[in-house]
C-alpha cells in the first residue's frame, strides 16, 4: 500500500514548513510506514551532503546555489572546451579547403563579424553586472 504522503511533504515536514494539521498527519503516516521512514532518512542524508558541499539547505534558494556552484562552472568549462574544438576543426577546414578565395573570405568575415558582436555583448555584460549594486541580493 503506498502512503498517503509525497517526497515533497516529507521534505517540508525535514525543514519544519508544514502546518500542525499536515504536520501530524506525517507523523501518523511514519509511524506505521518503514517506506516514508526510509525515505525521510534518505532526504536527511541529501541535506547533509549538501550542507557539508557548503550549501545552505535552509534557504529558499538552494537550488539557485547549487546552480551557480555546479551548473555554471561546468556550463563554461563545456562551452570553452566545445568552442576550442570547433575552432581548431574550422581552421582546418578553412585552410586545407579548395574554395575560392572570395567565397573563403566572405565565410571568414561572417565569423569574425560574430565573434566581434559576441565578444562585445559578453565585455557589456561583464562590465554591467560588476557596477550592479545588487548583484550579491539572491530572492
Amino acid at each position: 500500500m503506498q502512503p498517503n504522503v509525497t517526497n515533497e511533504e516529507l521534505m517540508r515536514f525535514l525543514d519544519d514548513e508544514l502546518g500542525p494539521e499536515d504536520r501530524t498527519r506525517v507523523e501518523r503516516e511514519l509511524s506505521v510506514s518503514t517506506e516514508l521512514q526510509r525515505d525521510l532518512a534518505r532526504f536527511r542524508q541529501m541535506r547533509a551532503e549538501l550542507r557539508s558541499l557548503g550549501a545552505d539547505v535552509s534557504s529558499p534558494g538552494l537550488w539557485g546555489a547549487i546552480h551557480r556552484k555546479l551548473t555554471r562552472p561546468l556550463g563554461w568549462t563545456l562551452l570553452i572546451a566545445g568552442s576550442a574544438v570547433w575552432a581548431v576543426w574550422a581552421f582546418w577546414l578553412y585552410f586545407t579547403s579548395q574554395e575560392d578565395l572570395v567565397l573563403k573570405l566572405g565565410i571568414g568575415a561572417v565569423v569574425i563579424g560574430v565573434a566581434l558582436l559576441l565578444g562585445v555583448a559578453v565585455q557589456e555584460r561583464w562590465a554591467e553586472w560588476k557596477t550592479d549594486p545588487y548583484r550579491d541580493i539572491h530572492k
